[in-house]
C-alpha cells in the first residue's frame, strides 16, 4: 500500500518540477523575444536621427548595452569584464547599474535639437524605456 501511494507522490513531483522548468524555460524565450525585437526597432529609430554624431553616440551606447547582455548570460559575469565592440572598449568592467548604457541614450535624446522630428525623439524614448521596463 504504501509503495503505490509514494510512486504517485515522486510522479507528481517529477511532473510539476518539469511542468515548473519548462514554463521557466517560456518565459526565458518570452523575455529575449521582446527585448531583441525592442533593440531591433531602436536600431531602426536610430538609422532615421538627422544628426549622425548623436546616432553615432546612440549606436555605441547600444552596442555596450548589447555586449552587456551578453556577458551577464556568461556563468562568470560577475568578474571584470572587458569586451572590444567594434575597436571600442565598453565603459564597464564589472557586473552592475544594469541600465547604465540606456542612460546614455536617453542622456543623447535629451539634447537633441530641432533637427530631430519631435514624433521620432518620442518613439524613441518610448523604446528606451521600454528597453529599461524588460530589464
Amino acid at each position: 500500500v504504501v509503495l503505490p501511494a509514494i510512486s504517485v507522490l515522486f510522479a507528481t513531483l517529477a511532473s510539476t518540477t518539469i511542468r515548473t522548468l519548462r514554463d521557466r524555460q517560456l518565459d526565458i524565450r518570452s523575455a529575449i523575444n521582446a527585448e531583441a525585437g525592442e533593440l531591433r526597432a531602436m536600431e531602426y529609430l536610430m538609422a532615421a536621427f538627422p544628426d549622425k554624431d548623436r546616432q553615432a553616440s546612440c549606436r555605441q551606447y547600444m552596442l555596450q548595452y548589447t555586449s552587456r547582455i551578453i556577458a551577464e548570460c556568461q556563468p562568470d559575469w560577475r568578474h571584470p569584464i572587458i569586451l572590444a565592440v567594434d575597436g571600442c572598449l565598453p565603459s564597464f568592467k564589472y557586473g552592475g547599474l544594469l541600465d547604465s548604457e540606456l542612460n546614455g541614450v536617453l542622456q543623447s535624446l535629451t539634447g537633441a535639437d530641432e533637427s530631430m522630428s519631435v514624433i521620432l525623439q518620442d518613439q524613441s524614448y518610448q523604446a528606451v524605456t521600454r528597453l529599461r521596463q524588460a530589464r
